[in-house]
């Protein structure tokens, strides 16, 4: 069986930041079968030990792309060096870093399948609730990611 993992990545202290907490939180709760699902809280380097020997990595973060508040994104490992050198990250050393890093130490080692689904964040002020755009289409990225990792799961779609 395919090792399928969910990281949701943020912190719940930090306003929008915690969505990408919140959506990994709400597919735990939801008990997808065949998906292990992890919290990152401590930003981007705890990424690089928990990825390795994943058949299929999708890393659920917020970002600050230039789109409107709530907008939900998905990108594919292709559409990641792009993305990354123009979006903002809240962590010190954010998702980009993470998989830059674990390229470099592990180069024969490759994730076969690596998606990034992020949520456009309103504000990260510490001590803040989630905005109302981001409370509004995180059902959105739940159900996005759900019907993605339970149909690699399930082997309706490949690596």
């Amino acid at each position: 069986m395919p090792r399928i993992l969910i990281i949701g990545c943020g912190n719940l202290l930090a306003g929008d930041d915690a969505a990408g907490l919140l959506a990994a939180r709400a597919l735990k709760n939801e008990g997808v079968a065949g998906v292990e699902i992890v919290e990152a809280h401590a930003g981007g380097s705890a990424l690089v030990d928990i990825i390795d020997g994943a058949d299929a990595v999708f890393i659920v973060d917020a970002m600050v792309t230039g789109a409107p508040p709530g907008t939900i994104h998905r990108f594919e490992r292709d559409d990641l060096p792009a993305i990354f050198s123009t979006t903002a990250s809240s962590h010190d050393f954010g998702v980009a870093e993470a998989l830059a890093l674990y390229r470099a130490l592990w180069r024969h080692r490759t994730v076969p399948r690596l998606a990034v689904f992020g949520i456009e964040l309103e504000s990260v002020e510490f001590g803040r609730p989630l905005s109302d755009a981001v409370v509004q289409a995180l059902p959105g990225l739940v159900a996005m990611l759900r019907e993605e990792v339970v149909a690699l799961a399930r082997g309706d779609t490949e690596m």
